[in-house]
This record gives C-alpha cells, structure tokens and sequence, in this order.
C-alpha cells in the first residue's frame, strides 16, 4: 500500500518549449503520479506537445479563438491506468478524465474559473460533473477566488460579495466535496496567490474530494510561489491497490566513455578484489558483491 500524489499548478501559458520541459521536470522532481496543469494558452488547432516518456497520459481541454485558458491533466507512467472516457468543456475552462487508476475506478477533473461569475461557472460545471462521474472523485484547480476569505485571504475579505461567497460554499457542500488542505491543516494560514497590484495574498488553488473517502487522504501541501505566481499544491491519497513500480538500475553507458569515470571504476575494482579476495573467501560471493559495490560506484559518479 502506498500513496498516489496529486498536483497541481497555474503555469500562465506553455507555449514555449523551455517552459514545458521546466514543468515536465518540475513535476518528476516533485515525484507527481496525476498532474493537473490549468492556462496551458493551448488553442484547438496548435496543442503543443506537452509529454514525455514518465507522463505518457496527457489529456487537453483547450479554447478554439483565441490562447487563453486551456487545462490539462497528466499522468505518470508508474501508475497504472486505463482510459474510458474524456469531457472537455467550457472553451478551456474544465476537464473531466474518467478511468481505473491502480485498479480503483476515479474521476479526475480539474478546472479554471473566470475572474468572475465564480459561483455560476462552479455550480454548473460541478452539475456536470455529476452526471459525468464514476467513483472515486478528485477536483483541483485555480478557483480564482478564495472559498473562504477570512482565512484563506490575507485582507480577510474578498470583491465577492458574502452571498456570492455563501453560494460557492453551498454548491461545494451539496456536492459533498471537502476541501483537503483545510481538513489536514484546520487552524493554518497559507496562500497559493499573490497579487501584485493590491498586494495580498490569497489562496485561490484547491484539491477537494468527497466526504466520504477522506479516510484516503494522508496529506495536503502547498509548495512556495516559483514557476509562477501561482504556488503548486499537492495532495497525497493512499490507494490499497497501488503498488509502486520497483525501481531497477540501468548503466548508463555513456560513462564508459569518460576517462574520469573509468580511471575511478579501475582503482575500485582493483581495491575492492585486493581486499576481499584471500584463501577463506567464496568466490560467487566475492564476485556477486563485487556487482553492488561497482554499481554503487557508477551511481556516485553519475551523481
């Protein structure tokens, strides 16, 4: 058993290849399994490649005017997944990823609200969310507004107005989601945004899941503000059916050509025999040791 990670983050656009690989390597540093990415600035007919060999499952949400907006979800190769359906809506605004991850069924769906009309947008695009899910749900996102300003703004307060407010926190109520950094942080102050212009701080980025798998969750963290000025979060779930895919040691031989490397390797070996080998010493297990050793040598020197 172990712990399924969550993220996500509002990268202000990946139209440029330099970004995208410095997110793609932001991500598998953070050892992310399920990303979900909002502004991606992707339009329709110009979706940049945005995947590698460690997420080979990416899905796009995207707008067909104009490169604004746009979401996208990804998914890492160390989980095991299986697709089964894709809603995209909102010219860019949500998405909706339906399929068996770890052998559990989940709905992943992650969205990008407007700057205004929040209450509106979420209480239709959770309604559509409904007919739309299956198991397990997971919703994360820029909500573009704080859910509840006295703690989770640093003015405590918001341009919404109390009823506006009331309304969002209702919607997410009815639909039985919970917010998870909140539950594993109740009396924390942190903040995912900050505001230039009016100088606050506001956390605008959430995970929510339903009430009734919180019994899944292990942790909720929010990163420093850095490839943005949005913070990533994350989120930790511990899946029972998950089993996380052994790591195994590959040679990479292109340290065979550094003279560095293999003057290093030369001396090792040469120490490592005249200090193990005499009269009393088996030789299978003289030479089977002699393999870690090496090896822990090359991932030295490779580091």
């Amino acid at each position: 058993m172990s712990d399924i990670l969550f993220t996500s983050l509002n990268v202000q656009g990946l139209n440029i290849l330099e970004k995208r690989s410095s997110l793609l390597r932001l991500l598998w540093q953070k050892r992310a399994h399920v990303a979900f990415i909002q502004e991606t600035h992707f339009r329709t007919d110009a979706i940049q490649r945005l995947m590698d060999r460690r997420f080979p499952h990416v899905y796009h949400s995207t707008s067909n005017d104009s490169k604004t907006k746009g979401v996208a979800i990804l998914i890492s190769d160390a989980l095991s997944w299986e697709l089964l359906e894709v809603c995209a809506g909102g010219a860019g605004r949500y998405l909706f990823v339906k399929g068996t991850l770890a052998g559990r069924r989940v709905t992943l769906a992650t969205l990008y609200a407007p700057n205004s009309g929040q209450a509106h947008f979420l209480d239709q695009t959770l309604a559509d969310l409904e007919v739309f899910a299956e198991g397990t749900v997971v919703l994360g996102g820029d909500f573009n507004i704080p859910v509840d300003p006295s703690v989770d703004s640093s003015r405590g307060q918001s341009s919404l107005s109390r009823s506006a407010h009331s309304r969002i926190r209702d919607v997410l109520y009815s639909h039985r989601l919970v917010d998870s950094w909140r539950i594993m942080n109740p009396s924390s102050r942190d903040y995912t945004f900050y505001s230039v212009p009016h100088n606050t701080y506001s956390r605008l980025d959430y995970f929510f899941i339903q009430h009734s798998y919180l019994d899944l969750l292990s942790g909720a963290n929010i990163d420093t503000i850095a490839f943005s000025d949005h913070a990533l979060i994350s989120m930790s779930l511990t899946i029972p059916t998950f089993q996380p895919r052994a790591w195994h040691w590959r040679l990479n031989t292109a340290q065979l050509q550094d003279l560095q490397v293999t003057t290093e390797i030369r001396k090792d070996l040469t120490e490592y025999f005249s200090h193990n080998v005499s009269a009393d010493s088996d030789p299978l297990t003289v030479w089977e040791a002699h393999k870690c050793v090496i090896r822990g040598s090359f991932i030295k020197l490779g580091t």
